[in-house]
């Protein structure tokens, strides 16, 4: 029969097996080959990766169905605006009857005519104080406006899917590392078990392995809760049904260069004032305000109005007409409702310089952040490799520690505790860099590479 050592040696034996196993499955994914896999028939969900969730998303999301009816809608409004430089051609028909009655003498007496007309009506307005090209300029600023709505829109839903993406990958790595530390945990109170019959450790060293264990697994069900959470944002961002289940498929995003961006904040910045769309819409909302400000000015002056108009009769009798009208009208008096209008009118104008001021601060405040928060998660990549090196290490030590006696099952819990931190730390490092720099793309305006050229893809 084998010594108490040595059974006590081949169990330990065992445990630090059993942790270089688990901890290439919990720390080595991050440089395993992605595996797509595709929409299951079983009910399992259905896994994409990050450009076909994106690509989804684009054809799925009820907010871009919104933002190209809007801009369905400028169109249509831009076309109305546009007739009144075309003549107005109306054909007509027109049926009249007439029946009157009255006394005469005594006796009652009836009359009756009826009456048809064909005709066809040309109207052409030839002068209205400049409002006519006033009124299209602020159509077609306001079709720019929803053009960059939306792809502002695009952006945004792409930003929200693939943080929701990222966020998936990260549930489900340290899902991976609560895993690992479950197996660790059975595989400490497993030998620490055998320990105990063999009389080597207290019955409190079992005690506290049973509630390591038992913590562990409680984490692990909370782990596996987050995944299906972030499962559930994935695809709410995409906009696909309820019903639909989708997820990200296998794989982690590649490690970043621990050297340091040489781009400046303020490069990001003057790229952003370029490129981001929302501030081009307001910029173009703001040449609509102005427009309608100056239509509100001349409502409020002298206004001059010139149309022709032509007409041919084809029944009862052939014949036609020609009309040139011209009209000087001012508002002399309207209870100030004219004047209202145009300082309504400026006002607008006013409240949309201050949204474009703002919308600035807040491009430089998103770009800073984003920056900032990316290059902190970068700096911190190989801190948290050596950190995780190092728990491993200890970890190791001190179950060959524990195998000879010279330390105690505390000791082993302290070190795994240590361990399942610093893996912890490894896996959110990785994310938060990627986010971060979804997010500086983002805020960048730069995250689209499905809209070229005014097209989308």
């Amino acid at each position: 029969m084998l010594s108490k050592r040595h059974t006590r040696t081949a169990l330990a034996t065992a445990v630090v097996a059993a942790v270089v196993f688990i901890s290439a499955r919990a720390l080595g994914h991050p440089d395993s080959e992605p595996a797509i896999r595709a929409a299951q028939g079983d009910g399992s969900p259905r896994a994409l990766s990050l450009a076909q969730a994106i690509k989804l998303a684009l054809d799925k999301q009820p907010q871009i169905a919104i933002a190209q009816s809007q801009m369905a809608s400028s169109k249509s409004r831009l076309t109305e605006a546009s007739a009144s430089y075309y003549p107005q051609l109306s054909p007509l028909y027109q049926y009249t009857n007439q029946r009157s009655s009255y006394h005469i003498g005594g006796q009652l007496a009836t009359q009756s005519s009826d009456r048809s007309e064909t005709s066809i009506g040309l109207r052409q307005l030839v002068y209205d104080t400049g409002k006519r090209e006033l009124n299209v300029g602020a159509a077609r600023s306001s079709l720019r406006a929803s053009e960059f709505g939306l792809r502002n829109t695009r952006q945004t839903v792409i930003l929200n899917v693939t943080t929701a993406y990222y966020e998936v990958l990260r549930r489900r790595d340290l899902l991976r590392v609560q895993e690992a530390t479950v197996e660790r945990a059975k595989t400490t109170l497993d030998a620490t078990r055998a320990f105990a019959e063999e009389g080597t450790v207290r019955r409190i060293d079992i005690l506290q392995a049973e509630a390591d264990y038992g913590n562990a697994n409680v984490q692990l069900g909370i782990a596996r809760n987050s995944v299906r959470l972030a499962e559930i944002g994935l695809r709410n961002a995409i906009g696909v049904e309820p019903f639909q289940s989708v997820t990200a498929a296998e794989g982690a995003p590649e490690w970043p260069k621990v050297e340091a961006d040489t781009r400046t904040p303020e490069a990001y910045i003057q790229d952003a004032l370029k490129n981001r769309p929302d501030l081009m819409r307001d910029l173009a909302y703001l040449e609509a305000d102005r427009a309608s400000a100056r239509i509100a000015r001349i409502n409020a002056g002298l206004q001059v109005e010139a149309d022709f108009t032509a007409g041919y009769r084809f029944d009862p009798d052939r014949g036609d007409n020609r009309l040139f009208t011209t009209t000087l009208s001012y508002p002399l008096f309207d209870g100030g409702s004219t004047r209202a209008r145009v300082r309504s009118a400026d006002e607008a104008a006013r409240q949309t310089e201050r949204q474009i001021e703002l919308a600035r601060q807040e491009i430089h405040l998103a770009v800073e952040e984003a920056y900032l928060t990316r290059e902190e998660a970068r700096q911190r990549i190989v801190a948290a490799r050596a950190a995780a090196q190092a728990a491993r290490a200890n970890y190791d030590a001190a179950s060959e520690g524990y195998k000879e006696g010279a330390q105690t099952v505390v000791d082993v819990i302290t070190a795994r505790t240590q361990l399942v931190t610093a893996e912890t730390n490894l896996v959110q490092t990785l994310y938060d860099f990627h986010i971060a720099d979804a997010r500086l793309s983002r805020a960048v305006g730069a995250n689209d590479p499905y809209w070229s050229g005014g097209k989308q893809h």
